[in-house]
């Protein structure tokens, strides 16, 4: 299997982001607002959140 990469540069998840991410799910904070503080979009937050199996809040009520 054949993995290809988007067709630009993309910034990868330090281990620290990834804690932080973590951190923020346990917390309860949306993507939106994980996203805003690790200086990623929404659904980068969304995407690597689900690689790690984590149920991450869409939008603050």
């Amino acid at each position: 299997m054949i993995t290809r990469r988007a067709p630009y540069k993309t910034r990868r998840w330090t281990e620290a982001e990834v804690a932080a991410l973590r951190s923020m799910v346990q917390a309860g904070k949306d993507a939106r607002s994980i996203g805003k503080e690790l200086h990623r979009s929404f659904m980068g937050v969304q995407a690597k959140a689900k690689k790690l199996n984590l149920a991450v809040r869409r939008m603050r009520a």
